[in-house]
């Protein structure tokens, strides 16, 4: 319930400006934290705090507050959560002293173990694809598409489709982009060479399929990061068609949502603040191993890579902010 608190406040900040539907009971909750503090054996312990990401809720509370103090009257009500959010961060930073200002290390030391990244940081995504029904299956996120992979939900970490025997296939969407994206119906475009596109698809027209959407898919229903499990759609059609003289092709895909879904809204509000959290630790994990194993060259160009293409899909979203402004 902590976690779920702290998700809830955190991301309403982020997209709000304000605290959200849970103010009550975060106020509440920051009360009885600070009661709790005082107390000789705290019943909030530092693993609670790590779990919850609660230091990470006071953090945003805080930064909230004194970046926008200038410029917003804010109400009595929330100037007492702020309050108490940062009486609790001196609390934590006092008695947790090193621990508390390191805690990003431990959640990077955890990260950095695939069964703890598989089974406590996700709880749930090790279900096997099969045994999914059109209701479950919704909201799963890894870290990476690797991670998919060692989890058994998808057979590559490349972008290949992966077959269950009779049952849906698995579609993961990581480059390329989607058009025309209307309520649970969207198209989505794939330009490269032919073994970039996905033949295996023609025998799925009409047929239901598994779709994984990555961070770098331009569109505005793709993850912010990571990959994340969207449920069933239908593969209404598949158009392919040779680009020019050259070598390279055009795939288009209609596709639309199954009903008795968990609904799209909800889907959209993955990942998480606190997923973002380890997944902004992750990269750093990743950087490391890469100079590790292949040097400072390497790690730097797999940085600007990364930049490069989070800088593209972020021209792409306000390309198409303006669009629909005009």
């Amino acid at each position: 319930e902590f976690l779920k608190l702290s998700d809830s406040v955190r991301n309403s900040l982020l997209e709000d400006g304000n605290l959200g539907p849970d103010a009550e009971m975060l106020g509440e909750m920051l009360d009885w934290a600070l009661w709790d503090a005082a107390q000789k054996h705290p019943a909030l312990t530092y693993e609670t705090i790590l779990a919850a990401h609660l230091d990470k809720l006071v953090a945003d509370i805080v930064d909230h507050t004194k970046k926008w103090s200038y410029l917003v009257a804010f109400a009595e009500a929330f100037l007492k959560i702020a309050w108490s959010a940062e009486t609790l961060q001196r609390v934590w930073r006092k008695r947790y002293k090193e621990r508390y200002f390191g805690i990003d290390e431990v959640r990077m030391a955890n990260l950095k173990d695939a069964h703890s990244i598989e089974a406590a940081v996700f709880p749930s995504i090790l279900e096997a694809p099969e045994l999914l029904t059109m209701c479950e299956g919704n909201n799963r996120w890894w870290l990476s598409i690797d991670m998919a992979h060692k989890a058994g939900f998808v057979d590559s970490v490349e972008e290949k489709v992966t077959t269950r025997g009779s049952y849906a296939c698995i579609l993961p969407l990581l480059a390329g982009r989607e058009v025309n994206v209307h309520d649970n119906r969207t198209t989505y475009i794939r330009e490269g060479l032919w073994q970039d596109m996905h033949i295996k698809l023609i025998s799925q027209v009409g047929k239901e399929i598994r779709i994984l959407r990555g961070s770098f898919l331009a569109s505005s229903i793709a993850p912010m990061a990571g990959v994340r499990y969207d449920g069933l759609w239908k593969l209404s059609s598949y158009r392919q068609k040779r680009m020019g003289e050259g070598f390279r092709y055009r795939m288009e895909l209609t596709l639309e949502r199954v009903n008795d879904q968990i609904q799209m809204s909800e889907v959209l509000k993955v990942p998480k603040p606190s997923h973002l959290d380890d997944w902004r630790l992750w990269e750093r994990v990743e950087a490391d191993f890469i100079r590790q194993t292949q040097g400072e060259a390497a790690a730097y160009a797999w940085k600007l890579k990364r930049e490069k293409t989070r800088h593209d899909r972020e021209q792409w979203k306000r390309a198409r902010r303006f669009r629909s402004s005009i």
